[in-house]
C-alpha cells in the first residue's frame, strides 16, 4: 500500500509541474501579441493628432473677399461655406485613448519544498524497505533515518526503523521510536511539531516487543492489550501478548519462591558433650533443683523408677548421646544446616520441561531453568534433551546473541551436559556442528562481547575440535558460518 501511495504522490507532483509549464508557455505566447495591441491606440492617436492639429497651420486662414471683387464672388461656393459653418470643429479637444487591458503575469515557480521533501522521504523509505527485505537491517536503519530527516512527520518510516532496530536487538532505540509515534514530539532540528498517533497498532506492538526484552513486562502487557483492542485480528499481537503473560506468570511464581530461599538464617553452635549418663542425669537434676518451685513439677518424673541411677550402663547406651535440648525459639528458625546432597537431590527430582517445539517455548523454559539454584545443571540437562539436528529448525532465522552465549556457557564444561567425557565430547561436537548451520549464527556471533566470543570459540569450538577429528575437518566451514573466515 505504501508503494501505491508513493507512486500516486509522484504522479500528482508531475501533473502539477506540467500544469505550471503550460501556463508559462501560454504567458510567453501572449506577451508579444499583447504589446502591439496596447500601443496601437496610442500610435493611431499620435498619427491622427498631427493631421488634426497641424492642418490649420499648413492651410492659411481664408482671406476675406472684398465687396468690389466681383470675380471672387462668382467663384464663391455658398454650399461649401454653409457646410463648414454647420460642422463641429475637431481641433477643440483630443480624447485620450483608453488604456489597454494588461494580461495577468504568471511566473513559473519550481515545485514547493513540501512536495519535494515528501517525494525524497518516500524514496528513502522504499530504499529502506528493500534493504529490510534483504536482511540488511543496518542499511535499512540508515535509509529510514534519512527519510525522517526529509520529513519528520512520516510515521511509516519511524515505525519501520523501530522494526529494524528490533532485528538488530536495539531494544531501547526501538521503544523510543514507537513512543515518538504514539505520544508525538517536536523535532529539535526543524522545529516541526509531529502529532501523536496513539492508535497506531504497529507502534504499540513493536514497543511491547521491545519492552518485553527490556524486562518491562507490565508496560509491555499494557501496550499489547491496547493493540489487541484496536486490531483483534492481528495474530502477531496475540502471540506476543500470550508470551508476555506467560513470562509474567513465571516471574510472579519466582517472586513467591524467592522469600523462602532468602530468609535470613542464624547459625546454631552445637556443643558435643561426651560425659557418662550418670553425670548427665545428675547435672540435669541439679538444673531442675535450681528452678523455682512453681516450675519444678514440670521436670519431675511421673514415677520414681525413672530416676534410679544406672550403675553399669550398657555399651550401646554409652555410645549414644542424648538429644540436646532445643532452645526456646527453635520452632521459629529454619534448620541449622542444609547438606549439599540434600539440595542436589531435591533439585534433581524436579521435572524438566518437555522438548520445545517452537522458539518461544525454548525461551520460556530456558528463562525458568536459569532462575533455579542448579541453573547450570538444569540447563545442561534441558539442552541434552534436544536432538542436535533439530537446532536449525528450532531457531530458524531468530537466533539471538544471548541464546548463543548461554548455550556456549553450558557446553564449556569438560564433559558437557551429556554425561561422561567420552559421550559428552561427541554430543557437544554434534551441537556445535548443527549450530553452525543456523542462518543467523554469524550475526549472533558478531553481537557477542569480546569475552563471550573468545569463550564460545576457544572453550567450545576449538576445545571440541581438538578432541573430535570429524569436527576438526569441518572447522573452516564453521569459521565461515560465524564470519571468522571470508570466502
Amino acid at each position: 500500500m505504501s508503494a501505491d501511495i508513493a507512486a500516486q504522490i509522484r504522479r500528482n507532483a508531475g501533473d502539477y509541474q506540467s500544469f505550471v509549464q503550460d501556463l508559462t508557455q501560454w504567458q510567453t505566447k501572449i506577451e508579444p501579441s499583447a504589446q502591439p495591441s496596447a500601443s496601437a491606440p496610442a500610435a493611431a492617436s499620435a498619427s491622427a493628432q498631427p493631421s488634426m492639429i497641424a492642418s490649420p497651420a499648413v492651410s492659411a486662414p481664408p482671406q476675406r473677399i472684398r465687396g468690389s471683387d466681383f470675380g471672387a464672388w462668382d467663384k464663391f461656393d455658398v454650399d461649401r461655406a454653409l457646410a463648414e459653418l454647420d460642422g463641429v470643429p475637431e481641433t477643440a479637444t483630443v480624447a485620450s485613448p483608453a488604456p489597454a487591458a494588461v494580461a495577468p503575469v504568471i511566473t513559473a515557480s519550481p515545485p514547493t519544498p513540501f512536495i519535494a521533501d515528501l517525494e525524497a522521504c518516500l524514496i528513502e523509505k522504499e530504499k529502506g524497505n528493500a534493504y529490510f527485505g534483504k536482511g540488511d537491517y543496518t542499511r535499512a536503519v540508515a535509509c529510514y533515518t534519512s527519510s525522517l530527516e526529509k520529513d519528520p512527520r512520516h510515521t511509516a518510516s519511524r515505525t519501520n526503523r523501530a522494526m529494524a532496530a528490533l532485528k538488530l536487538q536495539r531494544w531501547a532505540a526501538a521503544a523510543a521510536d514507537c513512543t515518538s509515534v504514539l505520544d508525538g514530539f517536536i523535532d529539535s532540528a526543524t522545529g516541526v511539531v509531529v502529532p501523536a498517533d496513539p492508535k497506531n497498532v504497529k507502534a504499540l506492538w513493536r514497543r511491547g516487543v521491545a519492552r518485553r526484552h527490556l524486562n518491562q513486562l507490565v508496560a509491555a502487557k499494557s501496550d499489547l492489550e491496547r493493540a489487541r483492542v484496536l486490531d483483534p485480528q492481528q495474530a502477531a499481537v496475540k502471540t506476543e501478548l500470550e508470551r508476555v503473560l506467560e513470562e509474567l506468570e513465571l516471574s510472579q511464581q519466582a517472586k513467591h519462591d524467592l522469600p523462602a530461599a532468602n530468609v535470613p538464617r542464624r547459625r546454631l553452635f552445637i556443643e558435643e558433650i561426651n560425659r557418662p549418663i550418670d553425670e548427665k542425669r545428675s547435672s540435669a537434676a541439679a538444673a531442675a533443683a535450681a528452678l523455682p518451685s512453681s516450675h519444678s513439677h514440670a521436670l519431675q518424673p511421673a514415677t520414681q523408677t525413672a530416676l534410679a541411677p544406672v550403675s553399669r550402663p550398657s555399651t550401646e547406651a554409652a555410645q549414644q548421646d542424648p538429644p540436646s535440648p532445643a532452645p526456646a525459639d527453635s520452632g521459629l528458625l529454619p534448620p541449622a544446616t542444609l547438606s549439599a546432597s540434600g539440595t542436589a537431590s531435591e533439585s534433581s527430582t524436579r521435572a524438566l520441561p518437555a522438548v520445545p517445539a517452537t522458539l518461544s517455548m525454548f525461551e520460556r523454559d530456558w528463562r525458568t531453568l536459569a532462575r533455579r539454584p542448579d541453573a547450570r545443571a538444569a540447563l545442561g540437562a534441558y539442552l541434552a534433551q534436544i536432538t542436535p539436528a533439530a537446532l536449525p529448525s528450532l531457531f530458524g532465522a531468530q537466533l539471538e546473541a544471548e541464546h548463543l552465549a548461554d548455550i556456549g556457557a553450558v557446553l564449556a564444561d569438560a564433559a558437557g551436559p551429556f554425561g561422561d567425557a567420552a559421550s559428552g565430547v561427541a554430543r557437544t561436537a554434534a551441537v556445535v556442528r548443527h549450530l553452525a548451520k543456523v542462518p543467523r549464527v554469524g550475526l549472533a556471533f558478531k553481537f557477542l562481547t569480546r569475552r563471550e566470543r573468545e569463550a564460545v570459540w576457544k572453550n567450545v569450538v576449538l576445545a571440541r575440535a581438538s578432541q573430535d577429528p570429524a569436527l576438526l575437518s569441518e572447522l573452516p566451514a564453521i569459521q565461515r558460518a560465524m564470519g571468522l573466515l571470508v570466502n
